[in-house]
């Protein structure tokens, strides 16, 4: 949080089998019988949806996110037990966050495999080469930026298969730009193998662009706002 930035360099690690001291086994049973709906506007208040669980087990194991319309009737509201993820870093402020990540192997995680987010002003700029995910529960890699700052990706050599959400995931909000570069990567399988390899999306203002180079995504790509480039060496 606030001014600074993050740098994390990772070379020949291995993330394996963690997030799942919130047994979903144990938890489940104190989960609300509706754990989410939407409303159109003037129908529901807070007051109306399920409380904050307490007396389980562990109660900050639970997520409970509630979004409202300006006139402050609820919109949306979803409970959730919140898994985690191999590797999460997280930078808020005006700093940037600068990842490497190299020769590492991501496997069996009970959320993303890893997940590198950036909000408020400053940049996010990953690098993932010769590493793969497999079999995490949600997107074996994760990158978003949210704000002023911009996103930047480069991806060579990466394997991300057999993960519950995307193989490669790179989501960009606000005024920024996101330029994604993938070469030498191969998905496959990945949650229902429909345009489930890759995902780059950009919203709000700036350009978005995706340059994808002898690369295979068995699961197809997703791509929202984003000039795309597909091509040889």
């Amino acid at each position: 949080g606030d001014a600074g930035d993050v740098v994390a360099t990772l070379v020949q690690n291995r993330f394996l089998g963690n997030g799942d001291y919130c047994n979903p086994q144990v938890l489940n049973p104190f989960l609300p019988a509706v754990q989410g709906a939407e409303f159109a506007d003037g129908v529901a208040s807070e007051a109306d949806l399920p409380s904050e669980i307490r007396a389980s087990p562990d109660d900050t194991c639970f997520d409970r996110a509630v979004s409202f319309y300006d006139s402050g009737s609820v919109e949306e509201f979803e409970f959730g037990i919140d898994l985690d993820d191999g590797i999460d870093i997280d930078e808020a402020g005006d700093g940037d966050l600068l990842v490497s990540m190299t020769d590492t192997e991501i496997f069996g995680n009970q959320d993303e495999g890893a997940d590198f987010d950036e909000e408020d002003a400053g940049d996010v700029s990953v690098s993932f080469v010769r590493s793969f995910a497999e079999q995490n529960t949600d997107d074996g890699f994760r990158t978003s930026e949210s704000g002023p700052g911009n996103l930047n990706a480069l991806v060579y050599a990466v394997l991300a298969r057999k993960n519950g959400g995307n193989g490669l995931r790179f989501d960009e909000a606000g005024e920024g730009t996101a330029n994604v570069e993938v070469n030498r990567t191969t998905t496959a399988n990945n949650d229902d193998g429909k345009d489930t390899g890759l995902r780059v999306t950009k919203e709000g203002g700036g350009e978005g662009s995706l340059r994808v180079v002898d690369s295979d995504f068995r699961d197809g790509i997703d791509v929202r706002n984003i000039a795309v480039t597909i091509g040889n060496q």
